[in-house]
């Protein structure tokens, strides 16, 4: 026989509680055909159809994070429609997962004071990002970039990004991810 065993209650300082008001800026409680979740915290990231590089990014590294350290089955990602955003996604945790909202709490300080969750991964996950949409982009975007920041427009032939040493052209790049 397994025994599960629940940590001790844990009162998080930094996290919003579901209300009646609604889990997000996007919504409200009104317009959620789901079932009820005052019994949640909502955590510090979410996503929406508009979501740039950096929030999608960060979504994907707390969640996993939660994910990990969750102790309770209904803690976890819900998708939710909207009229203006399309969609949106927030996790949430249930108010007696508290190793999920120590975690949770702990994200939501460090994501206060810079709002990158691993810096490491994240140059990797935008250099990526920002190769990738130079191999898309057309000839003609290119050259605009390439004018702009002083390259030789032959540059716009190759398909990788060119040198930069200061780095201009890939922030000017990764401006719209």
């Amino acid at each position: 026989m397994t025994v599960s065993v629940m940590a001790e209650h844990y009162e998080p300082e930094h996290l919003e509680r579901w209300t009646a008001d609604g889990p997000t800026a996007f919504d409200s409680a009104a317009n959620y055909a789901g079932a009820d979740l005052s019994d949640f915290y909502v955590a510090p990231v979410s996503v929406t159809r508009d979501s740039q590089l950096l929030e999608r990014f960060n979504w994907q590294v707390v969640t996993a994070d939660l994910d990990k350290v969750s102790q309770h089955d209904e803690t976890g990602s819900h998708s939710m429609g909207h009229w203006v955003c399309g969609w949106y996604e927030i996790y949430l945790i249930h108010a007696d997962d508290a190793a999920a909202l120590q975690a949770a709490d702990q994200w939501a300080c460090s994501l206060a004071d810079y709002p990158v969750a691993d810096e490491s991964a994240w140059s990797d996950a935008e250099f990526e990002a920002v190769a990738d949409y130079w191999e898309r982009c057309g000839l003609r975007e290119r050259i605009e970039a390439l004018a702009r920041y002083g390259f030789s427009i032959f540059a716009a032939r190759r398909d990788e990004v060119p040198e930069d040493p200061t780095g201009s052209l890939r922030c000017y790049l990764a401006e719209g991810l």
